[in-house]
């Protein structure tokens, strides 16, 4: 019985070296292209302030977004470092600032008792959608009880100006009431003092503060200087 001549191994690779060297180019550009779409994926996915949210912002104040570690690995800071609110007051007294503004941003539900009509979403401090003076049908949130929210929600729920609503965020509770629709990112946006009693934050503090200006150039010398919150 004859039987077909084998090509030794080393053989078949030469042969086909060049088909070899493609395919292992081919999966090395494909493995190259899925960890750097998941880069960017997880990075949407966790990213924090929209930077249209604070758009109205020329400068933002920070606290260093940094934590120590033992050992060389990545570590992802799942909550913001908060900032002491009362810099407020101190940066509102530099040359050149036109308006300060303390910003939070944690989840609530607002609901229309005894109907479907709700929304789930982020909100803010109404003062940090003031700095770019939106477009505004009603009024402010200014008082304690008080909410505005965004055109796209109010068209996606029905809601609108003189709806009362029930808030809750985390274990709080509360009644309010719609007092404008705004022209601005961000669903839901609260009165101040609202912002900064329900926030899931230790008393005094912020997730950041937002600056805007009237002459940039004032406060440029200052801008990146580190601020003593003591």
């Amino acid at each position: 019985m004859s039987t077909s001549p084998r090509l030794p191994t080393r053989a078949l690779a030469r042969g086909h070296l060049g088909a070899l060297l493609a395919v292992a180019f081919a999966i090395f550009g494909g493995s190259a292209l899925i960890s750097a779409g998941a880069v960017l994926t997880e990075t949407s996915l966790s990213a924090q302030a929209p930077p249209e949210r604070l758009a109205g912002a020329a400068a933002l104040v920070l606290a260093p977004q940094q934590v120590e570690v033992v050992e060389d690995f990545d570590v992802r800071l799942t909550e913001r470092a908060p900032v002491p609110t009362a810099l407020t007051g101190r940066i509102a007294d530099v040359a050149g600032v036109e308006a300060v503004a303390a910003d939070v941003t944690f989840p609530v539900s607002l609901a229309v008792p005894g109907s479907g009509r709700a929304v789930t979403d982020d909100a803010h401090s109404w003062a940090v959608a003031a700095l770019s003076d939106p477009a505004l049908r009603g009024t402010a949130p200014r008082t304690t009880g008080e909410v505005a929210i965004n055109d796209e929600t109010a068209e996606s729920t029905g809601l609108g100006v003189g709806d009362r609503l029930t808030l809750t965020a985390g274990d709080a509770r509360r009644s309010v009431r719609v007092t404008g629709i705004v022209d601005a990112p961000g669903a839901v946006h609260l009165a101040p003092v609202d912002a900064a009693a329900l926030a899931p934050l230790p008393d005094g503090v912020s997730d950041l503060i937002a600056v805007s200006v009237s002459d940039p150039t004032s406060i440029r010398p200052n801008a990146s200087a580190p601020v003593d919150s003591s």
